[in-house]
C-alpha cells in the first residue's frame, strides 16, 4: 500500500512538473506586427499586393499582440524608422504615411519600436521597391502565328505614382512604326494586312510614361509572325 501511494504521488508530481513546462513552452511573447500598403496606381481588378516604386507614398500600421489579444497602444510612445533612420515618434502613433527613400530594386525596412512591460519591442516589415510596369493584353490571339485582320490590344499600367490614367502618356508602335491609340490611348485597334509573301515578323510595343515624371517609364513587347 505504501509503495502504491508513493507511485501515485510521484505520478502527480511528474504531471504537475510537465504541465508547468508545457505552459512555459506554449506561452507566447508579446509581438509587434507591422503592415504596409503602397499608395500608387494599380488596376481595379488587380488582386496582388500593390508594390511601391521610387518615392511612392506608403501607409504603415502596427499592432501589439499579447496572449492572443490586441493591446491598446493609445498611451504608448511609438517610434517609426525607415532603414534604421527615425521618421517620426509619438504617443499612440499606430499609423503613419511616408515616402520611401529606396531606389529601383532596393528593399526598404520599415520598423516600429515601443517599450512594453519594461521591455523594448520591435516590429519590422521589408518593402520591395519595384519599377513601374506595362502589360499588353489581347483577347483574340492565342499563339505567335497570326493572319491578316483586325486585332485589339490593351496596355495596362502598374505601380506608377499617379492617381488617374490621364496622368499617363501611352504610345504604340509596330516594327518601330508609330501607331495611334485613338480616343482611348491605352487601347489599340490594329489593322494587319498581308501581301501574300513569306512569314513576316511583327513586333508590337506599348510604352507608358508618367507625364509628371518621365523617369517613370515602362514598356512591354509582343512578337508575332504574320502568315501569308
Amino acid at each position: 500500500m505504501m509503495k502504491t501511494s508513493l507511485v501515485v504521488i510521484f505520478i502527480i508530481i511528474a504531471f504537475l512538473i510537465a504541465s508547468k513546462i508545457t505552459a512555459a513552452q506554449t506561452k507566447q511573447e508579446p509581438k509587434l506586427i507591422v503592415t504596409w500598403q503602397a499608395q500608387n496606381y494599380q488596376p481595379n481588378d488587380y488582386k496582388g499586393k500593390n508594390l511601391p516604386t521610387v518615392n511612392s507614398p506608403i501607409i504603415a500600421a502596427v499592432e501589439l499582440i499579447d496572449n492572443d489579444k490586441i493591446i491598446n497602444l493609445s498611451s504608448v510612445n511609438i517610434t517609426w524608422l525607415q532603414n534604421s533612420e527615425i521618421i517620426v515618434s509619438g504617443q499612440g502613433l499606430k499609423r503613419i504615411a511616408f515616402n520611401n527613400n529606396g531606389l529601383f530594386g532596393d528593399r526598404v525596412m520599415i520598423e516600429a519600436d515601443i517599450i512594453y512591460k519594461e521591455k523594448n519591442l520591435q516590429g519590422a516589415a521589408i518593402i520591395p521597391i519595384v519599377s513601374p510596369k506595362t502589360v499588353i493584353s489581347t483577347p483574340h490571339i492565342f499563339n505567335q502565328e497570326i493572319k491578316a485582320g483586325v486585332y485589339n490590344f490593351k496596355a495596362t499600367p502598374f505601380f506608377f505614382n499617379i492617381k488617374k490614367l490621364s496622368e499617363l502618356a501611352f504610345s504604340w508602335s509596330v516594327n518601330d512604326q508609330q501607331e495611334s491609340g485613338g480616343q482611348n490611348p491605352d487601347a489599340l485597334n490594329l489593322q494587319i494586312t498581308s501581301e501574300n509573301r513569306g512569314p513576316v515578323p511583327l513586333n508590337l510595343t506599348a510604352t507608358i510614361s508618367n507625364i509628371n515624371n518621365i523617369i517613370e517609364t515602362a514598356k512591354d513587347e509582343l512578337r508575332f509572325i504574320l502568315m501569308p
